[in-house]
């Protein structure tokens, strides 16, 4: 889930990712959208503030400056997770 709020941080001017797209990414499901985004809150809490997170009206989005969030797109891309690498194909 956090890799796919990445992708929004990193691929659309405002960042926003629709709950619909974390499930459709299968970073979640319906009946666990919310519990899915409080634990990662939760487990992220202590390296980060409590609103990194950011959510309106169905969408969600990391509230971090994009410059300070960075990855390694090959690496990502060839992570043994097959969902892991589809959503890292989607980094710019």
């Amino acid at each position: 889930m956090l890799l796919r709020l990445v992708v929004g941080l990193k691929k659309s001017k405002d960042g926003w990712v629709l709950v619909q797209e974390l499930i459709n990414d299968g970073c979640c499901t319906e009946d666990s959208k919310y519990q899915s985004i409080g634990r990662l809150k939760k487990e992220l809490k202590i390296y980060l503030n409590d609103d990194f997170i950011e959510n309106k009206s169905k969408k969600y989005r990391l509230t971090l400056p994009s410059e300070n969030v960075t990855f390694d797109k090959k690496k990502l891309c060839t992570h043994p997770n097959a969902r892991i690498q589809d959503i890292a194909k989607k980094l710019p």
